[in-house]
């Protein structure tokens, strides 16, 4: 599992003992998935909804040589990796 994945893991894990503080000790994990059947579903539809999510960025200017160029397109990657480190896609740059 990638870091990205594993982060999405312990994140929905933590929402999920927020909502059920019963399942607080008893989260047992089968491989990918998780022992209980529900808690499968649930980790189903939380990886579904993050990959329904897509978000579409600026382009960058392809002048990064130009200093009033330079800064917009570092923000631009700065914002692509923040968002993409919590799974959701890029418009016509991320699968």
């Amino acid at each position: 599992m990638d870091t990205k994945a594993a982060f999405d893991r312990d994140k929905f894990e933590a929402k999920l003992i927020e909502w059920w503080p019963q399942a607080k000790g008893n989260i047992v994990r089968d491989g990918d998935d998780y022992a209980n059947h529900l808690m499968s579903y649930a980790w189903w539809g939380w990886k579904e909804s993050r990959a329904a999510i897509e978000i579409e960025l600026p382009e960058g200017t392809g002048w990064a040589s130009d200093p009033y160029n330079h800064g917009r397109n570092n923000g631009i990657n700065q914002c692509a990796k923040a968002i993409t480190s919590h799974g959701i896609r890029i418009k016509g740059k991320t699968e």
